[in-house]
């Protein structure tokens, strides 16, 4: 009876442990397409407005507007997020150094964006920031909903020319 209780316990570990793994990732995160939107982040779960172009790149101290976006699993989980605290928060690969970039509470669901593909049915929660990074390198954006890592995004910040 304990090895079937270990057995379903390490099971359980596993699981959370290769998504925490997974989210503690250094590659940068990939650009997907969500209606017109590129994003970059994890599709399906959360990522933000962003196409590795000159205009909106990450470059150090540079301040800059981002809409995060976040997926529920159904457009009633979306809206159970709403009211909750939102918290992002940096970390960078090359010297370890933590930031809070934001809190808030998450507020805004439903079509954001006039004449949007993105509809109001759609299991999406969508908040903006303005966001700026510090120091040239690896950055992990890890976005906490309440006390739970919801997920995480990983960018490069750029260094001037």
């Amino acid at each position: 009876m304990i090895i079937i209780l270990l057995a379903v316990f390490m099971t359980g570990c596993a699981s959370n442990n290769q998504y925490y793994a997974e989210e503690n990732s250094w590659k940068v995160s990939p650009l997907f397409v969500s209606g017109p939107y590129t994003m970059i982040g994890k599709e399906g779960r959360v990522g933000f407005i962003y196409n590795d172009t000159e205009v909106n790149r990450f470059y150090p101290g540079k301040q800059q507007k981002y809409i995060w976006h976040f997926w529920g699993s159904d457009p009633q989980e979306s809206q159970a997020l709403q009211g909750k605290e939102l918290k992002i928060t940096a970390v960078s690969k090359a010297t370890g150094q933590r930031l809070e970039l934001m809190k808030t509470k998450v507020q805004r669901t439903g079509t954001y964006y006039a004449q949007s593909e993105i509809w109001d049915n759609e299991p999406i929660v969508r908040v903006p920031s303005l966001m700026s990074l510090p120091t040239p390198g690896l950055w992990r954006l890890d976005a906490f909903i309440g006390e739970q890592l919801f997920g995480s995004v990983v960018v490069r910040v750029h260094e001037r020319a």
